[in-house]
């Protein structure tokens, strides 16, 4: 089962490779811990949150928007996308 951790850490590594960006300086610019996208990196954290992935996408000077909108993210399942807006719903 593809989630989006997995395809979150492709797409990562595609813009750090376009912006000759390494995840140390990922994290100075995102203000996301070295720590947190090593986890995201390894495979660790399969289900990094909404701030993280957004702090993330501002470490690259783009939208959450422009960050999701790549291919890689076609393969993610819409079961994944469904459970996770279920998920947020509950915690409202």
């Amino acid at each position: 089962m593809v989630n989006i951790g997995d395809e979150l850490r492709q797409r990562i590594v595609q813009l750090c490779e376009q912006k000759q960006m390494s995840i140390y300086r990922l994290a100075k610019k995102s203000g996301v811990p070295q720590s947190t996208l090593n986890e995201i990196m390894q495979g660790r954290s399969r289900d990094p949150r909404l701030s993280t992935i957004i702090q993330i996408a501002q470490g690259f000077d783009m939208s959450i928007q422009e960050l999701f909108d790549d291919p890689i993210f076609e393969s993610v399942e819409n079961g994944t996308i469904e459970d996770a807006e279920k998920q947020a719903g509950s915690d409202v």
